[in-house]
């Protein structure tokens, strides 16, 4: 069994499968490289196959695809890629064709066009690295589809161009006679000219210049609003001017019974065969006659209820899956009583497309109903959230205050404290300043007293005593005419051997007389030291 990612392992198995004939050459590249191949490659599509090796419809699929007219188209158009869907690239691919309805189980083949990232649609997909590739052709063993975006609005002109083209039309009747036994679907030629407005034609061949009673949709986006608005089925007209039965059909449209129909059940759009509409709505409808009346009903992708036709694809408009319901070709559309049966069908439809609305509006009362209790839950649970949440900020809130309390507290106390060493520091450098002071001052007494001359003999000597504060008691000899400040030099030269005893600034008293000596350059005979005396000290503030 296939086993590998690399499309040339999938080649070697399609080898060992038909020995004895063609097949074709698939691309021994992964999905990424392919997709460049095929850039580099102007006017060829990738013919992408999906492989499952268990289901037994993958060589009947791979029989065909080996057939002479096939080796053919593809050696012409395509650029064979095959990946194994159990694993992770083809598994990707078709995941992403799955979820865009195109894709219903495999063994599978998918026509990709690439395209650039601009050129958007309904089939439009983007694969990693910002690969955007175009989705025009599916073939899977319960039979071909091919798939166009109908909203001309949303067609690209690149894209509009590709599918007008006659290779890859060509390549896509080829899809769909594949699985049939290779035989092609004929092509439709138009005949007639194109119809640009509908409208006017009704006015003139059906009407006699009057307008018609029932309004014709401008486009298909248009139509599918107005329909899901106002609950009707969605009816198709794809007209060919020159069609043998167009005379049948004015006549047929102009019927009162007929306008009475499409008024009450129908929502109305026309494409003529000449537009691009027009065609891809032929090829996806697998018309083979003109003109045709396709009805719609609103559907969804698992659903296929009984009465719809099988096997024909669904219109994805404007986010609105429509069904394919009937259709009247040919040479049907020119009988009155044919379009009328026809018409006539379209109480069934409104009435299962009421019967749908009605169940989505039961739905959509239960959502709303549990998307208004899941609203009060919620709120009741946001009212207990902000609660905790006010409480919860109250709290912080407080423990904020207190914070900042504690932090201005620790601050003042801060700044008190180094206010207050500050303060000390001051202290201590005046009082180390007034003690250096004070002991170059002392020294400086201290120099002048040794430099004093002893009294000579016979000379006028004072004998002084100083008492100190503590009791003790110094003295020295000075002569007579020496002034009183020698004295104070004196007793400030003492104070570098008792610092404590002696004050730092003080006043010399005499006890008898009792006396303030302030006057320093007073002699000591004139204050009555002389021949002896006793001084004390006062200490000053």
């Amino acid at each position: 069994q296939y086993g590998g990612i690399a499309s040339h392992d999938f080649e070697r198995w399609v080898a060992k499968e038909y020995p004895d004939s063609g097949h074709p050459r698939f691309i021994p590249d992964r999905f990424l490289e392919a997709c460049e191949k095929v850039r580099q490659r102007p006017g060829r599509t990738m013919l992408a196959f999906l492989h499952d090796d268990k289901a037994d419809s993958d060589r009947k699929l791979l029989q065909a695809l080996c057939g002479p007219e096939s080796l053919k188209v593809i050696a012409q158009y395509c650029i064979p890629w095959a990946g194994d869907t159990y694993r992770f690239e083809a598994g990707l691919l078709a995941q992403r064709l799955r979820q865009a309805r195109l894709l219903t189980h495999t063994p599978a083949i998918a026509i990709l066009s690439p395209a650039s990232p601009g050129e958007r649609n309904a089939f439009s997909h983007e694969y990693p690295r910002g690969n955007v590739f175009s989705v025009v052709g599916m073939i899977e063993t319960t039979g071909p589809r091919s798939v166009a975006n109908l909203t001309d609005a949303a067609l690209s002109q690149e894209l509009r161009r590709k599918l007008n083209a006659d290779p890859l039309r060509d390549l896509l009747q080829w899809a769909q006679g594949l699985m049939g036994g290779g035989v092609q679907a004929p092509r439709i030629v138009p005949k007639g000219k194109p119809v640009p407005d509908f409208t006017a034609w009704l006015r003139e061949r059906s009407f006699s210049g009057e307008n018609p009673p029932f309004a014709v949709e401008p486009s298909l986006a248009a139509a599918s609003a107005t329909a899901t608005r106002m609950h009707k089925a969605l009816l198709i007209w794809i007209h060919d001017d020159g069609a043998s039965t167009v005379s049948g059909l004015a006549a047929a449209l102009s019927d009162e019974v007929v306008g009475a129909f499409v008024n009450e059940y129908y929502i109305l759009h026309a494409a003529d065969i000449h537009s691009q509409q027009g065609k891809s709505l032929a090829m996806m409808l697998q018309l083979q006659e003109l003109p045709a009346f396709v009805s719609f009903v609103p559907g969804d992708e698992d659903e296929q209820p009984e009465g719809m036709l099988v096997g024909v694809p669904r219109l994805e408009i404007g986010g609105r899956l429509w069904m394919a319901a009937e259709k009247l070709v040919g040479d049907d559309c020119g009988e009155l009583e044919a379009i009328v049966d026809f018409l006539a069908h379209g109480e069934k439809h409104v009435e299962r497309i009421e019967k749908q609305e009605q169940l989505r509006q039961m739905v959509l009362a239960q959502q709303a109903a549990e998307r208004e209790e899941r609203r009060e839950l919620r709120e009741a649970q946001e009212a207990e959230y902000e609660e905790s949440l006010r409480q919860d900020r109250e709290r912080q809130e407080q423990q904020e205050r207190e914070k900042m309390e504690e932090e201005d507290r620790q601050v003042r106390l801060a700044a008190a404290a180094a206010e207050e060493q500050a303060k000390r520091e001051k202290l201590e450098e005046e009082a180390a300043a007034g003690e250096q002071a004070l002991r170059r001052r002392r020294e400086a007494a201290r120099e002048r007293v040794e430099a004093l001359a002893s009294p000579e003999p016979g000379e006028l000597a004072a004998d002084v005593v100083l008492q100190l504060p503590g009791g003790g008691r110094l003295q020295r000899k000075f002569a007579g005419k020496d002034p009183v400040s020698v004295v104070y030099d004196w007793v400030h030269s003492e104070g570098l051997t008792d610092p404590s005893g002696i004050p730092p600034e003080f006043e010399l008293k005499m006890r008898f007389p009792m006396m303030v000596l302030t006057e320093q350059t007073a002699t000591l005979e004139q204050v009555g030291l002389v021949p002896n005396g006793v001084v004390m000290i006062a200490a000053v503030k």
